[in-house]
């Protein structure tokens, strides 16, 4: 069965969507997420809480606020709170 998103899995009652990934993982993100995409394709482990990527993710965080003040983006704000 070909399923259009993971809502419509979850409404079949499948398990997993998108590879190995579960859909209690997409229902219960983390805050961030950081993979090593060529060893971990299936984003299995989550470097963000790893401190030997702290710099790697302070630095996408940063690019991403960045992104967000140049382009005006309302959700700006939501750094102020978290």
């Amino acid at each position: 069965m070909e399923l259009a998103t993971w809502q419509d899995a979850l409404k079949h009652g499948e398990e997993f969507v998108y590879g190995r990934r579960t859909i209690e993982r997409l229902e219960h993100r983390p805050e961030f997420e950081l993979y090593d995409l060529d060893k971990d394709p299936d984003e299995l482990l989550n470097l963000a809480q790893d401190p030997a990527h702290h710099d790697t993710l302070v630095a996408l965080r940063d690019k991403i606020k960045a992104f967000q003040k140049r382009t005006d983006d309302p959700w700006l704000v939501k750094w102020k709170h978290e």
